[in-house]
């Protein structure tokens, strides 16, 4: 048997579109065309329809925080038709800060200070908050009688529903009655949440965050009888370098999760320690190191041996590193300069290349495998301060202006995600970010390969 092959849509067999040939084909050739074709053709008419993709650097999130509440004005991570389907939200928790007036004293005696307020907005993984009002409170210390003793405690404001409730992490308690220095500087939470650390004016204490003995009391890991500052946080295996103080001299000591000390300066120095990053391997720390009357020179430590090495190849400035430690960004800020790195060795870090923005820089973030660098700076406004945020490629390229014009300040990469209004770890340490008006985050996913 033969037939003719002819176009399906404009004739038949038996009626060939005019000015086409009739061909002589064998009868597979017809199944294929008029059979397989169209079968294959209802199938993906009966495939589920995927989300649409979602455009780099689009808004996928925002909450306004007015009157200590938060409200949420953007959420693609909800489940449904156009949203982020299956993607959670990168965080558990946003810390929320303000300005709180500590001046004291009157006339020539008065004395000027200025404080920050922290409260926890925790986001579900779907990007809804249960708890929109934010209780401000300066971490300090409660008394509380447990177990019927009187205890002092840790005190930050819990999500539950008691407004009297205090605690770092909800239900669970750190007791300072036996810590030397009851005052508190400050605290730190590991990002898994696992170990929590309370500075005091005397000492520096790590608290286990899961084993709680009595039920809802944090058990202590290590007391280290020193105050501490400056801490910062490795990824993989995840440990901290703080810097210890003694008077008016410093020394490093970096400790493993469970309060094992892992690295420390034989004695106090004279120099003036800043800007730690501990790599994701935990292996190397880089700082800054300043004596009296000398200049400040950048410093890598191998915490295995101890031996260091002056990083001569990297600038003077502020430094913000990827995730894994394999870029870097170094800020010029008062210049406008920006400078980019490879660090993947970080004891022989290669200059990429360098931008003048002619404008000053005021903050940066470096996504996870260096493939974008968020910039924030100033721009001339004739009524008001005003920012912007610029993301650049690996290559220095302008790749997206996600807000030509802003009022909020602080860059954080989560995952895919870059948050604007809020920065974990400002760096420097001196730097004071203005409290958030509004966070928002914008999709910058990834890009495999993308590095230089």
């Amino acid at each position: 048997m033969q037939i003719h092959r002819v176009s399906p849509i404009l004739s038949t067999p038996d009626m060939p579109h005019p000015g086409i040939a009739k061909e002589e084909v064998p009868i597979a050739g017809f199944f294929i065309r008029h059979a397989l074709v169209p079968a294959l053709f209802l199938l993906l008419l009966l495939q589920p329809l995927s989300s649409p993709a979602f455009a780099m650097g689009e808004l996928v999130w925002s909450v306004v925080i007015k009157d200590d509440a938060a409200q949420l004005t953007t959420n693609e991570f909800t489940v449904g038709p156009g949203k982020l389907s299956g993607t959670d939200f990168p965080v558990r928790y946003l810390r929320i800060k303000k300005f709180v007036n500590q001046s004291t004293g009157k006339g020539e005696s008065f004395e000027l200070r200025i404080g920050n307020k922290v409260a926890p907005l925790f986001v579900n993984p779907d990007g809804t908050f249960s708890e929109s009002i934010l209780t401000f409170l300066l971490p300090g210390q409660i008394t509380k009688t447990l177990a019927g003793k009187r205890r002092v405690f840790l005190g930050l404001p819990d999500n539950a529903e008691e407004r009297n409730t205090f605690s770092l992490i909800p239900a669970c308690h750190m007791d300072l009655t036996e810590i030397p220095g009851k005052e508190i500087l400050g605290w730190e939470r590991s990002a898994d949440g696992l170990y929590s650390i309370v500075h005091t004016e005397k000492a520096t204490v790590f608290f286990d965050a899961t084993a709680t003995t009595p039920p809802g009391l944090q058990t202590i890991r290590r007391r280290y009888n020193h105050r501490t500052f400056g801490a910062t946080m490795s990824k993989d295996p995840e440990r901290v370098a703080l810097i210890a103080i003694n008077g008016h001299r410093e020394k490093i000591v970096v400790f493993a999760p469970d309060g094992r000390l892992v690295f420390e300066e034989k004695s106090f120095t004279d120099f003036d320690y800043d800007q730690l990053f501990l790599t994701a391997s935990g292996e190397t720390l880089i700082l800054d190191r300043k004596e009296a009357a000398r200049a400040s020179e950048t410093v890598a430590i191998d915490l295995r041996d101890g031996s260091t090495k002056v990083l001569d190849a990297l600038v003077e400035g502020t430094r913000y590193y990827s995730d894994d430690g394999s870029r870097l960004i170094v800020l010029q800020g008062g210049y406008g300069k920006v400078f980019y790195y490879d660090s993947s060795d970080p004891f022989e870090p290669k200059l990429l290349w360098t931008r003048e923005l002619g404008h000053l820089v005021l903050t940066a973030a470096v996504n996870r495998d260096g493939s974008f660098i968020a910039i924030e700076t100033t721009i001339n406004h004739p009524e008001r301060p005003a920012r912007k945020v610029i993301v650049f490629d690996n290559q220095g390229n302008d790749f997206a202006e996600p807000l030509p014009e802003t009022r909020i300040e602080g860059l954080q990469f989560e995952g895919d995600f870059l948050f604007v209004g809020t920065q974990r770890h400002p760096i420097p340490t001196f730097l004071n970010l203005v409290p958030p008006i509004e966070i928002q985050a914008f999709h910058f996913p990834n890009r495999q390969g993308g590095r230089s």
